[in-house]
């Protein structure tokens, strides 16, 4: 999940670059603060963290020190909230590339209230950890010594190892996968960047908090997604992604509820259903959610094996591929209320925070059980940019995963209640087509007559070199190299290397040569040809296509 987090905080919408306000109600004193924060960060290596690529490759870099950035002025209270937002809004126009140092605070000092602004990147954290950062920083503040605890570098390298350990984790997913396909909600040809999660729907599941028949709700929610998919896809055989906090680990002498980092990982989920032409799969009620149930269990040992390793070694699927939906259960209880008000030295303190999304699936499944009853908000998260996906239609696939849960929690008999018998539609409802799918601007270059072999010698050689620089692998990596049989002028990049990372890299690479394009530009312009047609026009150099 790391990359997918660097990645959406590189595009214009700066996703995942989270902005957090606590509001100080009381005496503080700035210096003390300052020196909190600093110490905060010596505390804690994945604070020091940046992101730098190479080779087809994200790596974590920890500074040995790093003294924040830290911006304080006077701010007569009733300012303070507009002043901020102006800092934040003016932060995310800054310009920003791999290697830089992510975390900064702002700092508005009131003589009754005050404000602290911390700019943190999800990669840094998850919703598990959040609470040890802000626990750190008041106990430095008030001057207590803060125990040693495990840190996020221990965890990667724990889990490298199990992941490694026999191949274990490859070889799981690879069987786990073998013949599956990603069952999509919409149909994309490019990978998605624009798009934020800007609707919702929901409804409350009523008493459902404890499960049925032995299982946990968790399992009865992806079973009732699991079916709403197969009746959207008119398919047996469905797979959706699975938020996992990544912490079911067991490794010898490290606590990982201690960690504080970006634990949280999908996994797939592969469900089959037995039907017209299956004869595997689940056939009952108690088959399905057994079926669900073991996978779970069964991939706990390798839950933080990464998408993008998952993609290119253990399935034959596009390099590009990510969840089209993604189910979450997110059971927060009691964190989120202990940072509405607690103490912060001699004041009293209230998070606020600002959060740009950025989607990393079409659709989200979002499970959340109240803290005072047994009921479960249940809430479709999805985008409205491309129009695609209507509140009509979302209303129907909610009703439809609510009666699911309906039906397989009431049933009296599991193990011999047949599932509903799925009969494949003409015209399955889903993927939909996405308006504008493609960004592409290869197509229209190749229609016009251009080819990358009759482009200027100094567009071509930068080009050429960008390409080898940011694509060729390191000799280690068991991926393709970047061999003229199957890469020409018109391939996209990212069906060489599925991350947008290397639309960053692409981005950074030209602006070196004094060319500004952006991230965006380098999705828009995926190909050798593409981009040289775009840097011919930025550096007002004459094309001709080909006669």
């Amino acid at each position: 999940m790391q990359t997918k987090f660097i990645e959406s905080s590189l595009l214009r919408g700066r996703g995942n670059t989270n902005y957090f306000a606590f509001h100080l109600k009381g005496n503080v004193d700035e210096a003390r603060l300052h020196k909190a924060c600093q110490a905060l960060v010596a505390k804690h290596p994945i604070l020091r963290t940046s992101f730098v690529a190479f080779k087809r490759r994200l790596f974590q870099v920890v500074l040995r020190s790093l003294s924040p950035e830290f911006h304080a002025f006077e701010c007569p209270e009733s300012q303070q909230k507009q002043v901020a937002a102006r800092w934040v809004e003016a932060d995310r126009d800054e310009p920003v590339s791999l290697g830089q140092p992510i975390l900064r605070f702002l700092f508005l000092g009131g003589k009754g209230e005050s404000m602290l602004v911390m700019r943190l990147s999800h990669a840094h954290y998850d919703g598990m950890s959040f609470h040890i950062l802000t626990d750190d920083l008041v106990a430095i503040y008030q001057g207590r010594v803060i125990p040693d605890r495990p840190t996020f570098v221990d965890f990667v390298h724990a889990a490298r190892e199990s992941n490694e350990q026999w191949q274990g984790a490859e070889s799981y997913w690879t069987k786990l996968l073998a013949g599956a396909t990603m069952t999509n909600i919409l149909s994309h040809m490019s990978p998605p960047y624009l798009s934020a999660w800007s609707e919702t729907v929901s409804r409350t599941a009523a008493n459902s908090k404890k499960g049925v028949h032995g299982f946990t709700f968790v399992t009865i929610l992806e079973a009732a997604w699991a079916l709403v998919l197969t009746e959207l896809s008119s398919s047996t055989d469905v797979v959706f992604g699975h938020l996992t906090a990544g912490r079911n680990m067991s490794i010898d002498g490290l606590d990982i509820d201690k960690i504080l980092g970006p634990c949280v990982n999908i996994i797939p989920m592969r469900v089959r259903i037995q039907g017209p032409g299956a004869v595997q799969g689940a056939r009952t009620v108690d088959d399905l959610l057994r079926l669900i149930h073991d996978q779970r269990l069964a991939a706990m040992p390798f839950e933080t094996f990464g998408m993008d390793k998952m993609v290119e070694h253990a399935t034959n699927w596009s390099p590009w591929t990510r969840f089209s939906s993604v189910v979450q259960y997110q059971n927060l209880e009691g964190r989120l209320e202990a940072l509405e008000d607690f103490s912060f030295g001699a004041a009293r303190c209230r998070l606020s925070a600002f959060q740009p999304q950025y989607e990393p699936a079409d659709i989200l499944v979002l499970a959340t059980p109240k803290p005072d009853s047994g009921d479960i908000d249940i809430v479709l998260q999805f985008g409205g940019r491309e129009g695609a996906l209507s509140r009509d239609f979302m209303d129907h696939i909610l009703h439809r995963l609510l009666a699911n849960i309906e039906m397989l929690s009431s049933t009296p008999s599991p193990s011999e209640q047949q599932l509903p018998l799925i009969i494949p539609q003409s015209v399955p409802l889903i993927p939909l087509p996405v308006q504008g799918n493609s960004a592409d601007r290869t197509a229209a270059a190749v229609a016009a007559g251009y080819s990358f072999e009759s482009m200027p010698m100094q567009i071509k050689d930068m080009v050429t070199r960008a390409w080898t620089t940011i694509l060729e692998p390191l000799p280690d990596q068991r991926v393709r190299t970047l061999d003229s049989s199957y890469i020409t002028g018109v391939t996209p990049f990212y069906d060489i290397w599925g991350s947008l990372i290397a639309a960053a890299q692409f981005a950074d690479f030209y602006a070196h040569h004094s060319v500004d394009v952006s991230v965006e530009d380098m999705v828009e312009h995926p190909s050798m040809l593409a981009q040289s047609i775009l840097l011919a026009k930025q550096m007002h150099v004459s094309i001709h296509p080909d006669t």
